[in-house]
């Protein structure tokens, strides 16, 4: 899915992704850790979000070593 040039993944797409379980994305996405959109009641992910979080864990990763 695509709106405003921005490429919008599922909840599935981004799970897999981040290899994560999907109790944990749903902490990351209520808790505004990661930011998301419900379309139609369903979860979707912009990848500049996705991007925006995966630099924030590698700033922070840095941050601890």
């Amino acid at each position: 899915m695509n709106i405003g040039g921005d490429i919008l993944l599922s909840f599935r797409e981004t799970r897999e992704f981040l290899s994560c379980g999907s109790t944990k994305l749903y902490e990351l996405l209520q808790d505004g850790t990661l930011r998301g959109r419900k379309i139609n009641g369903r979860w979707r992910i912009a990848e500049s979000d996705l991007q925006r979080y995966l630099k924030q864990q590698t700033d922070n990763r840095r941050r601890i070593i």
